[in-house]
Parts: C-alpha cells; structure tokens; sequence
C-alpha cells in the first residue's frame, strides 16, 4: 500500500528529476488506507528461561537476552550506552572475561529495539569446560551495571564511542538513506537521525544506573546454549 511506502534518496541527485521518475513506477501502488499490523504484546518474562542445543562444535556459545525497548523508548539511548559499556576491546566483558580471565574466545553484548520491545543481550564464545565459569562471569559483570553507575570516564568514553561510529556510518549515502527511511516508517520523523549525537551525549551516569535496573532482571531472563 502506498501510504506504508517510505523512499528516501541520498546523495548527488537531482530531486525534480527523482521525483518524477518514483510517480512514473509507482503511481499504480494500491492508494487505499492502511493500518500499521500490532504486533501481539507478549508478557515479559518472569522466571529464568534456558535453552540448550547440542551440536558438533569446538566451542561452547552462550547467550544471556533480556526484554528491551521499543524504537519510540526513550531510554533506549541509555540502553546503547549501557551495551558500549559492556562491549568492545576496551569494554567490561572484554577486559574482564578475555583478557584478565581467558574465559572468552569473542563476546560482545548487543541492544536492539523494534516495534514492539526488542532485546538486549550478551555473548559468550568459551571453551565447553569453562561453560559455568563463563556464565558466572557474564552475571557478575552484569550485576555490577546493577549495583552502581559507571564512572565518569568510562561513560565519556562509551558515549564517544557511539557517538564517533554514528557519524562515521552517516558517511554512506546508503546508511544515511536507510535511517531516514525508517525513521520516517516508524513514526520518529525523517530527521530524527540528527539528533542522535545529543541525545547519547545527554545519558547520564544515573540514567545507566536507572535503565539497567528497569531492564537487565537477573531473576527473569532468556538464555541459550550451544555446545558440544
């Protein structure tokens, strides 16, 4: 249907022409009113939920996911700051369970929102003897996102980090032209996109301290397993 249909162009191109072009291929599309699909709200969790999958494989790999937020949450910002705090070379999960412990081939921790809540998870690659050890680990640096805000240099550092890979990936046309386009399909605006870097750099260290508690449930959760 036409009015689900967002086109965003990015780049060197000449509106006018664009324009004209988009009516010629499309002015044929059903023009008739459409409502967005609800996506059914599922209850969050409340217990612990595990899943384990024995398969051929060399390395152990676990996942440890809690219920996240939706695209128009505003805490999601301080969910991806929380996540770049976890993540990275230079994050907790890493110094702590790769490099100080040798726990981890990779891991990583990852935010995602959606239409309706998405996730936010972290991962683990060990070796299948040091499963329990890897997963005691994940919940304790995660516990500790819970007990006390980060510092103030550990947050600088997250909140430049994102702020840093937002404004390099707006350096492709492609990725400038996506975000404006689902921006626009959610609801948020077509320059939703700009205000991005202020709204990282606005997360305080009470408000990671307040979003992780409102959203990393250490007696409710999902986990998932792969292993030998």
């Amino acid at each position: 249907m036409s009015e689900n249909l967002v086109v965003a162009i990015a780049g060197d191109v000449e509106p006018d022409a664009v324009a004209r072009q988009l009516s010629a291929r499309l002015y044929e599309l059903d023009a008739s009113a459409f409502a967005p699909p609800a996506p059914p709200a599922e209850a969050p969790p409340h217990e612990i939920r595990r899943a384990e999958l024995r398969k051929d494989r060399a390395q152990a790999h676990l996942v440890i996911g809690f219920r996240g937020v939706t695209v128009t949450d505003e805490d999601r910002f301080a969910l991806e700051v929380i996540a770049q705090l976890l993540a990275g070379q230079s994050g907790r999960l890493f110094l702590e369970l790769r490099d100080r412990r040798g726990l981890a081939y990779a891991v990583n921790a990852v935010n995602v929102e959606g239409v309706a809540p998405g996730y936010f998870a972290v991962y683990i690659a060990t070796a299948p003897e040091k499963l329990q050890e890897a997963r005691s680990g994940l919940l304790r640096e995660l516990r500790g996102v819970l007990e006390s805000p980060p510092s103030a240099s550990e947050l600088e550092r997250a909140r430049r980090h994102l702020v840093g890979t937002f404004a390099i990936d707006q350096q492709r046309n492609a990725a400038h032209a996506a975000q404006i386009s689902l921006n626009a399909l959610y609801g948020l605006g077509p320059e939703a996109d700009r205000h991005y870097p202020e709204q990282v750099s606005a997360v305080s260290a009470q408000d990671v301290l307040r979003v992780a508690q409102r959203i990393l449930d250490l007696d409710a959760y999902s986990e998932g397993v792969v292993r030998p």
